[in-house]
């Protein structure tokens, strides 16, 4: 089995246990009750797929349907590395059911001690796993900037985040790819680097993050 660097197909063999068949996005294996060996080590070894995805087929072998993300994804350390500042992370995630848990951890992880604590930051919401977007697919929701700390940016607005067409995007999407996580970076001149960053993302996907109403 040989699957080249943009992940198409060279080479395979179907063992007699599956018919397997692959495109460039997506290896499936049909009428599969046992898993050949090889299928299994390849999944896991190539980076092009998700872990999450391997695992999430392999536990159901009838059809296997695994996700390829290669170079059409773009996630959340990779676009802020372009930024060359100190990343940081901030504690705690949302992953809430309801609205008004949304809008508790959403004050919760706005409150803390590191979103306090610098001011002129640019920002992104991410998800653990990557979203569909008209390219490839991204795991950034939301790219934004703030000349003040992020507990004065978006503390405030949890009332506004956790109610009607926006707690509704908010639910689906962690329900589908994850719970919400915030990464952050200090930087000079915030209002430039979120340009610079929704230009990045724009020309990967040809459309702004699922948030970003408008860009």
């Amino acid at each position: 089995m040989i699957i080249n660097r943009l992940g198409k197909l060279e080479e395979y063999q179907s063992g007699r246990f599956c018919e397997i068949s692959f495109t460039k996005s997506l290896v499936i294996c049909r009428n599969c009750d046992i898993i050949p060996m090889w299928i299994g080590h390849l999944l896991a070894d190539h980076s092009a797929f998700s872990t999450v995805e391997i695992n999430r087929a392999l536990q159901n072998p009838k059809s296997i349907k695994v996700i390829m993300h290669g170079g059409d994804l773009m996630n959340d350390s990779e676009l802020l590395e372009k930024i060359n500042c100190p990343i940081q992370c901030l504690d705690g995630e949302i992953k809430a059911t309801t609205d008004e848990e949304f809008k508790s951890q959403f004050r919760s992880i706005f409150s803390s001690a590191k979103a306090k604590s610098e001011r002129g930051v640019v920002y992104m919401w991410f998800t653990n796993e990557g979203i569909p977007r008209m390219s490839g697919e991204s795991n950034i929701i939301y790219i934004g900037k703030t000349i003040n700390t992020l507990y004065e940016r978006l503390h405030r607005w949890a009332d506004v985040e956790g109610s009607n067409g926006n707690w509704k995007r908010y639910k689906y999407i962690m329900k589908k790819f994850g719970p919400i996580k915030v990464k952050f970076a200090k930087i000079a001149n915030p209002r430039e680097a979120e340009k610079n960053l929704l230009k990045i993302y724009f020309n990967e996907h040809l459309e702004y993050p699922p948030m970003n109403a408008g860009g």
